[in-house]
């Protein structure tokens, strides 16, 4: 039986089952609401040569998150990671990512 342990992601000495990495291109620039306590947008993720981009929800309630994703633009490399979650308005589901951190990329 294979040991996984060393590949485990934890948080505050917990077990995460519900952890993503992603990387993408901001499709549109991070928007808050009044309150400045949510700040989202969307992520094209490159899926390969044949197959279209897929196109990901992404928001944070942190607010050191919220300054930092204020300040990037549509079009720039981004890594976020957080957990993935579901909401359903209207009869139909959609899924995000609630990121607690995200950082720019750079490619070579």
């Amino acid at each position: 039986m294979a040991n996984f342990s060393k590949n485990v992601i934890t948080k505050d000495d917990k077990i995460v089952n519900n952890y993503i990495v992603l990387t993408g291109n901001l499709c549109k620039d991070f928007k808050t609401n009044d309150k400045k306590s949510v700040a989202k947008s969307r992520i094209a993720c490159y899926q390969g040569a044949d197959k279209e981009a897929l196109f990901i929800n992404v928001a944070t309630f942190d607010a050191a998150n919220i300054d930092f994703s204020m300040n990037l633009k549509k079009g720039e490399a981004v890594q976020i990671r957080g957990s993935l979650s579901s909401s359903t308005h209207d009869g139909k589901q959609t899924f995000s990512i609630i990121f607690d951190r995200i950082c720019k990329t750079f490619e070579d």
